[in-house]
């Protein structure tokens, strides 16, 4: 920590020493922080363009792909969480539901869902992934029920179910290309 550091209000000692940690600060020489002293525009830029890298790197380091695919007369849904960071990535679940899938017309009329007519009970679980490693979370519309719908589908999104403190996730669902 810095040498000055007892100069600071109390309530914003872990903020500064996570600031410090992370490289977003680095003190203004003599390992000293000057806490009391006001800051200027231009130290302030130098932090937001640090966190804004810092957050870049964080962002690329976890991939989300969703793909669907026609075989057998079905579709086969695939969503794909690779986390090419070096620590593990969790996703907190506010049930049994991890992903859902999703199929739209032209209009952006919902013709199918994939957890409509599924029960998840109401329990927190997480998703692991260890660093360098990914999961995919598959499943499939079978043949008689995409029949009906099929000439309609103009489009399909993924889903992941959940929050994560590692990474950002897409709220507006992950496209799929539906390859035939």
């Amino acid at each position: 920590p810095f040498s000055d550091i007892s100069d600071t209000d109390s309530s914003y000692l872990e903020d500064i020493e996570d600031a410090q940690t992370l490289k977003l600060i680095t003190g203004k020489g003599e390992n000293r922080f000057y806490p009391r002293e006001a800051g200027t525009r231009a130290e302030a830029v130098t932090i937001v363009g640090r966190l804004t890298a810092l957050l870049e790197k964080q962002l690329a380091a976890v991939s989300v792909t969703a793909s669907a695919q026609e075989k057998d007369g079905g579709l086969h849904f695939s969503l794909s969480v690779a986390n090419n960071s070096d620590k593990p990535v969790t996703i907190e679940h506010a049930s049994q539901q991890l992903y859902d899938f999703v199929l739209f017309d032209k209009t952006g009329k919902e013709l199918y869902r994939w957890s409509a007519d599924r029960m998840f009970a109401m329990y927190m679980t997480y998703t692991t992934i260890p660093a360098g490693k990914n999961v995919v979370f598959t499943d499939l519309i079978e043949a008689e029920d995409y029949a009906k719908i099929k000439a309609s589908v103009f489009t399909a999104k993924a889903y992941l179910m959940g929050t994560s403190e590692d990474f950002i996730m897409n709220s507006d669902g992950y496209q799929a290309v539906i390859a035939k």
